[in-house]
């Protein structure tokens, strides 16, 4: 064997190389990218708390009706849905106190958000391209990435009656005298 083989320092080097390489056999690099966009900005913030959620809350933004206007040879659609934001629950005081000033802004981006959307996509049962672009919209007008999710309750769409021209006319009574 070689003479600087046998020095101390490079057994103990050996051994402490070796040890790293077996205590890293369990644990999984995470792939930048095979992260979701949202993983990556929680990673980069720091945060890890996404995974586990018992550490979100759901704060209530509010019940949203509204048409929407007929496109081509489809009817109106009406559309009605309860919006509810996901947030850190370490956040959830500071995200309630703050809701009401920018309340009507939600509000007005909501609905907005909800007319420009392809039928198709509201049709979709995850919702998952509204709720991405929900996230990104309210925390826009926050201007903080506080919102990390969205969740509807009684989302629903539906085509409008159709609306009577007149209504049906009453029958005249002859009356006796």
């Amino acid at each position: 064997m070689p003479r600087y083989l046998s020095h101390p320092a490079w057994k103990l080097g050996i051994i402490a190389l070796g040890s790293l390489a077996f205590a890293s056999c369990g644990t999984r690099a995470t792939n930048p990218a095979a992260m979701e966009a949202r993983e990556l900005l929680d990673l980069l913030d720091g945060r890890r708390e996404r995974l586990d959620l018992d550490k979100y809350a759901e704060v209530d933004i509010g019940s949203f009706k509204m048409t929407l206007a007929a496109k081509e040879e489809e009817k109106a659609l009406r559309v009605s849905f309860r919006l509810v934001a996901i947030v850190p629950e370490s956040q959830k005081a500071s995200f309630e106190a703050e809701l009401p000033k920018f309340e009507k802004r939600i509000r007005d981006a909501a609905i907005a958000l909800v007319g420009r959307t392809d039928r198709e996509q509201l049709a979709e049962p995850s919702l998952a391209y509204l709720k991405g672009e929900m996230v990104t919209t309210i925390n826009r007008i926050l201007q903080k990435r506080l919102v990390r999710d969205a969740a509807f309750s009684s989302f629903s769409i539906g085509y409008q009656w159709p609306r009577e021209e007149d209504p049906p006319a009453k029958p005249k009574s002859s009356g006796h005298h």
